[in-house]
């Protein structure tokens, strides 16, 4: 289940905006509209509207660059960046699209949190969410360089430092604009249920309708 969902410098979203499904609790009316069993209280459906021209289609079209960024190896490339960066700032060749997902898969919670940039990717963060409190980190990484969290390198230690150069190599030169989330889809070197999980969200639990789908 989708938390929230946050967008910067994406199409027609300049600073960040943020989508989410928690509920606003001073309302006391329509509760049946709210999961009340689960860690967090979150609403059982939303619906957006607005104008014309006010980035509802480029909210889905953000979730959907996500997923595809973090289930499709060769999906993201410099010139889908380009079209999709914010361009009425005198900045933009700079900043990097950010793209976050808060989660809910298999009763745990995620946070996969990216910066998608000219040069490649900037960010690529996946955490276990604190729900609000501290959370803990999986993986980090900027460009090449990738570091797992205390939580999966006490269990990936000896494989990590057998993979972590080959890793890097691989993120420098022949996929630097592949998420490593996809990566470890098709090279499964680490072996944790949690990575199992957030992906397994993006490939078979988020399900999106495009305007023209059937």
């Amino acid at each position: 289940m989708l938390l929230r969902l946050i967008l910067e410098n994406f199409l027609s979203f300049d600073t960040a905006q943020e989508f989410n499904m928690f509920p606003n609790l001073k309302r006391e009316g329509n509760t049946h509209h709210i999961y009340t069993e689960k860690d967090i209280p979150l609403l059982k459906q939303a619906a957006i509207y607005g104008n014309n021209a006010a980035g509802k289609s480029n909210l889905i079209k953000g979730i959907d660059m996500l997923r595809s960024f973090a289930v499709e190896e060769t999906f993201l490339s410099k010139d889908i960046i380009e079209r999709h960066t914010y361009r009425l700032r005198k900045d933009e060749a700079t900043r990097p699209i950010e793209l976050l997902a808060e989660f809910e898969a298999e009763e745990q919670y995620f946070i996969y949190d990216v910066a998608l940039s000219h040069e490649g990717i900037e960010r690529e963060d996946l955490y276990i969410s604190g729900l609000g409190k501290e959370n803990i980190l999986l993986y980090h990484r900027s460009f090449e360089v990738v570091e797992l969290g205390a939580t999966l390198l006490s269990h990936q230690e000896e494989q990590w430092k057998h993979t972590k150069e080959i890793v890097k190599q691989m993120l420098k030169e022949s996929h630097r604009f592949s998420s490593f989330l996809s990566l470890l889809k098709k090279f499964p070197v680490l072996q944790n249920e949690n990575l199992e999980n957030a992906s397994g969200w993006f490939t078979k639990q988020l399900q999106i309708i495009h305007i023209h789908s059937e």
